[in-house]
């Protein structure tokens, strides 16, 4: 995205300075006017950017001194509209500078314009250098970003109705501390670490960081816009819009109005949506709209009931939404016993079908697949270590999960360097891999519930009782009914999903 961009300052209302400068570069190109209405005192740049609706433009004005009168950025509309709109906020006469930038232009382009005043302005001295004179934009101050304590507690700014987007001080992160950032706004929450805005100092050089802020922008969308990119209803799988979509934008942009974004963060952000009273928690999600695969991609989300909130983590930014992700098998019907069970993990895509509409319920279930639906249920990434088991080829779909679970404590072999990974799962393994998943993920023992004394207690083989007891009492597993646990009965697809279900329940607590 880099190719020529035009510049023309054209004379509108009651004077207008004509600047017409050129920027090459190659793939993106940018139209830019300013117009200057000295009886009202206002700023009006409006231009288009060649790459279409739905990009990010920035804007950055500098006084006849020198210093930022100006700074904003938002994202094009239809066909790469852009305007911005700000009251001249000094009194000083002379030449602004105007200098805009683009996604994908790898330099900014530059107009000026001449104040030759009308009217009075009043003074409003500027901040940390930077004026709040934007409609939607919220500064906070060096002073707001001071932990009131230092026991790393998170500073919180609520952004005022109408905002869009925050602008901190360039050393925000030095100001936190050791503690978060957190940015409210309605239902919508994102809290931010320090080190992730210490992190985007970095994409700038020093020299570049004088006069630089760095904006926290939040623009969101209509649910007709989310669910035009939704596909359409399919093989038992439907997705529907349940709540907020928001474009989220963290930037570091200098006084030259270059702006710097992370590709990725080294600390997830967490961010807090909004969904309606009328929709299904079981069935919720937030998801990420991948432009270029063209779908919306699982992150994951943790449901708050009580005020219709859901969280999730994320590891870099663009356009999200809450959405409702519905998967419906053949041989699943309303009132099967694991219909529920399997509803939920499906929408949280731990769980897949044997095929696209058949799930076969009674299929066993191999110690490979258990363990592929632990790690996938407890987030924990694939990983490419070497496999600590001689029976498990490299390549094999399940060698990364069961290696990530080793590592994890959750799995174990079946001798000192075998896994046994196609062999069938038996309730007993399943109980002992539950309470090494459960252990792992609470950092410590299970409860101490009283547990059943089972009728076939004496078949439990000697190194399971204790996991079968603690499974018991956790509410990770059931007996098999008539009081009997049947250890050494293979489980079958609706029975993991149920222990999986139950396992994320008793987690997620």
């Amino acid at each position: 995205m880099k190719n020529l961009i035009q510049i023309t300052c054209f004379l509108l209302l009651v004077s207008v300075l004509l600047a017409p400068a050129a920027h090459a570069a190659e793939g993106t190109s940018l139209t830019v006017a300013a117009q200057v209405n000295h009886a009202a005192k206002e700023v009006t740049i409006t231009g288009a950017i060649s790459s279409g609706a739905g990009k990010q433009v920035s804007v950055v004005v500098t006084n006849p001194s020198g210093s930022v009168d100006y700074i904003d950025q938002t994202t094009s509309g239809s066909n790469g509209a852009y305007t911005f709109q700000y009251k001249l906020d000094a009194q000083e006469r002379g030449t602004y500078t105007v200098t805009v930038g683009g996604s994908g232009v790898s330099e900014p382009a530059k107009i000026t314009f001449n104040y030759t005043g009308g009217g009075d302005i009043s003074e409003h001295p500027p901040a940390s250098g930077w004026t709040n004179n934007r409609t939607h934009t919220h500064v906070v101050d060096a002073g707001s970003l001071k932990p009131a304590t230092t026991n790393g507690n998170p500073v919180s700014v609520i952004v005022p109705s109408g905002k869009t987007e925050v602008l901190l001080p360039v050393n925000a992160a030095e100001l936190l501390g050791s503690s978060s950032l957190r940015i409210q706004s309605g239902l919508m929450t994102a809290t931010i670490q320090p080190s992730v805005l210490a992190e985007l100092l970095q994409l700038a050089d020093d020299e570049a960081l004088d006069g630089a802020s760095i904006s926290f922008a939040f623009v969101f969308g209509t649910q007709a816009e989310a669910e035009g990119a939704l596909p359409s209803r399919r093989n038992g799988t439907a997705m529907s819009v349940a709540g907020q979509v928001v474009h989220y934008d963290l930037a570091l942009t200098t006084r030259g109005g270059i702006s710097h974004r992370l590709k990725a963060f080294s600390e997830p952000i967490e961010v807090v949506m909004g969904y309606g009273e009328n929709a299904d928690e079981m069935l919720l999600g937030i998801y990420y709209h991948n432009e270029e695969a063209g779908k919306w991609e699982y992150i994951g989300g943790k449901i708050d009931e009580e005020h219709n909130l859901i969280a999730a983590d994320l590891s870099h930014f663009s356009t999200y939404a809450v959405l409702a992700y519905e998967k419906t098998f053949a041989d699943v019907p309303a009132g099967y016993w694991a219909n529920p069970t399997i509803r939920a993990l499906a929408a949280r895509h731990i769980i897949t079908g044997v095929t696209e509409t058949a799930f076969e319920p009674r299929k066993a279930v191999s110690r490979a697949e258990f363990t592929a639906l632990l790690t996938r249920a407890l987030g924990l990434k694939e990983s490419s270590r070497v496999q600590p088991f001689t029976d498990i080829p490299e390549g094999e779909w399940y060698a990364g999960h069961v290696a990530a679970a080793f590592e994890a404590g959750m799995v174990s072999g079946k001798s000192a360097d075998t896994f046994d990974p196609n062999a069938d799962i038996k309730r007993e393994e399943v109980a002992a891999m539950l309470v090494k998943a459960y252990e792992y993920a609470e950092g410590g023992k299970t409860t101490t519930a009283p547990a059943p004394d089972y009728a076939d207690q004496d078949e439990i083989a000697a190194w399971a009782e204790p996991y079968v007891k603690r499974a018991a009492e956790a509410g990770l597993m059931v007996g098999a009914g008539n009081n009997r646990f049947a250890p050494r009965a293979i489980a079958n697809r609706a029975e993991a999903a149920q222990a999986i279900y139950n396992l994320l329940t008793q987690v997620e607590a």
